[in-house]
């Protein structure tokens, strides 16, 4: 009996009819197995998974108080070809203007994790959009995620000056 950790590539397809199906999008679970594990290449034929640019597993974002900023992070589980991410701001969702780019790995299958801060986060109001991108070594760009921030204020020191009580009190 053999024992160990199975990856599966799970596929959510848009039918049970595997001739007319259609990938609506993946999702990957890791789990321990025991015994022996058979897998139909019918049913899970991997040519088009190998062939796609970026695993992304999460994209995210918060607003730091204490430095004013946008802190932006993303994992991919594996690239292909991989040049470089771009990121994008926008205050609708809809229009979007380029804030930064990270070199990427080019081609590996270890988990990598990216980090991004918008230091010139003015935004009228206190939220926005942010989209990341990939773009391979022939220059293919590929948008892989968009998410919405919201910047979470918070309380200011209330200051009053002078005292208006008296700290003792005659009777």
């Amino acid at each position: 009996m053999k024992v160990g950790l199975l990856l599966v590539k799970i596929l959510v397809m848009a039918t049970n009819n595997l001739a007319d199906a259609r990938m609506l999008d993946t999702f990957t679970k890791t789990t321990n197995i025991s015994g022996e594990v058979t897998i139909d290449s019918t049913i899970c034929d991997n040519s088009d998974l190998s062939s796609l640019p970026v695993s992304l597993i999460y994209f995210t974002g918060f607003y730091n108080n204490e430095s004013d900023e946008i802190e932006l992070k993303w994992t991919t589980a594996s690239e292909l070809n991989n040049n470089y991410f771009t990121l994008e701001r926008s205050l609708d969702g809809l229009t979007f203007s380029t804030i930064g780019s990270i070199l990427a790995n080019g081609t590996t299958s270890i988990v990598n994790k990216y980090q991004y801060s918008d230091k010139s986060y003015e935004v009228k109001g206190d939220s926005c959009y942010y989209r990341l991108s990939q773009t391979d070594l022939d220059g293919t760009k590929k948008n892989l995620e968009v998410i919405h921030i919201e910047r979470e204020l918070k309380p200011s020191k209330i200051w009053v000056y002078p005292t208006p009580v008296q700290q003792t009190k005659n009777i």
